[in-house]
């Protein structure tokens, strides 16, 4: 049974264990991560954040990294403003919630922000909470196999949680607008493949 993604993304109220095509997925930590990934550029491009036609005023581009860079030698690899980062996402402990070895784990990806402004800082994490919180689209994230030629859905991942705070004084000075925030997902692990209601 094909699933479409377009109208799985608009629906409230799905039970994420039944949605997709469920199963096993080889290194399925790297798959929660390059969807959670790809959903925060979809979400900032749908935002105006990003993309062809930016409709949001920012002096600077914003663009998503992996990871700042720890010590940069050259002026090309320094963080430039507007640089959002995101990083690997830990796994928790694999959780029984349902007999017959149907499990769950939650993941935390923590985000680093370094904005232009404050202002620039708490808009785009504003529209992050409103996505990830439920107010614009549903608080799920698609997990898809990136192992398959066409990725396909496996299970929605469900959102947990987001937080997001600005740095205090004594992490950055006041001119630095660094910001940030915190992704709770939880993923439904179901070994066999998932038995679609009848």
């Amino acid at each position: 049974m094909s699933i479409n993604n377009e109208l799985i993304a608009g629906a409230f109220g799905p039970q994420p264990e039944i949605e997709g095509e469920g199963g096993y997925v080889r290194w399925r930590p790297r798959m929660v991560r390059q969807s959670v990934f790809y959903d925060l550029e979809t979400t900032l491009a749908n935002s105006g954040w990003i993309g062809a036609t930016p409709t949001m005023a920012v002096k600077y581009p914003i663009s998503v990294v992996e990871f700042y860079p720890e010590f940069a030698i050259y002026e090309q690899d320094k963080v430039r403003f507007n640089t959002l980062a995101l990083d690997q996402g830990d796994p928790g402990d694999l959780q029984e919630y349902e007999l017959g070895g149907r499990f769950s784990r939650d993941y935390r990806f923590n985000m680093a922000l370094y904005a232009e402004s404050d202002g620039i800082g708490a808009s785009l994490f504003s529209d992050l909470a409103d996505r990830y919180l439920g107010l614009t689209d549903s608080p799920f994230i698609g997990m898809y196999n990136y192992n398959a030629a066409t990725p396909t859905l496996i299970v929605r991942l469900e959102v947990m949680g987001f937080q997001y705070v600005r740095a205090p004084a004594d992490v950055a000075p006041y001119e630095h607008h660094l910001f940030f925030a915190e992704l709770i997902v939880r993923d439904y692990v179901d070994q066999n493949p998932v038995r679609m209601p009848e």
